[in-house]
């Protein structure tokens, strides 16, 4: 959802507005949830940008083939056609432009750890808090939810 909204130029505010008034989380949730889905969509880009210039390099890989089998199988006598020189020369010119374009290999920038949401019984709301914090909420509710029920 977020990614979408962001395709379409929805102002930030309004997309944590959206995203918490339809899934009932926090602001701090809904921006982190956009971050996530910002790394994620941008990683994927990459990946299909890189994908996209490996099937072009083997394409141009084997047309360049096929034009050397022609180059190279031309009779002595025949004067060398200047025009496949010149195609020959621009897609080696292309190929080598293409390798230069794909980036370099780099480690995944990691992703910041990630939030714990606890299903509550209707009604009841926790404020935004720690890591070690939420645990021992959770287990108060835990502990107080199966008092309940004995």
């Amino acid at each position: 959802m977020a990614d979408h909204l962001m395709r379409n130029h929805i102002d930030h505010a309004d997309i944590v507005l959206k995203i918490t008034g339809k899934f009932g989380i926090s602001k701090h949730t809904a921006e982190t949830d956009i971050s996530y889905a910002q790394e994620v969509f941008s990683r994927s880009r990459r990946i299909n940008k890189q994908y996209m210039m490996h099937l072009q390099l083997q394409r141009i890989d084997k047309f360049i083939s096929h034009m050397e089998k022609q180059f190279y199988s031309v009779d002595e006598k025949r004067p060398v056609n200047e025009k496949m020189v010149q195609a020959m020369a621009k897609l080696y010119e292309t190929y080598t432009y293409t390798i230069n374009s794909l980036p370099d290999s780099q480690a995944a920038v990691p992703l910041p750890p990630p939030i714990f949401n606890f299903m509550l019984p209707p009604g009841v709301q926790l404020p935004g808090m720690s890591f070690t914090d939420a645990l021992q909420a959770a287990d108060l509710l835990i502990t107080d939810i199966e008092h309940e029920s004995i």
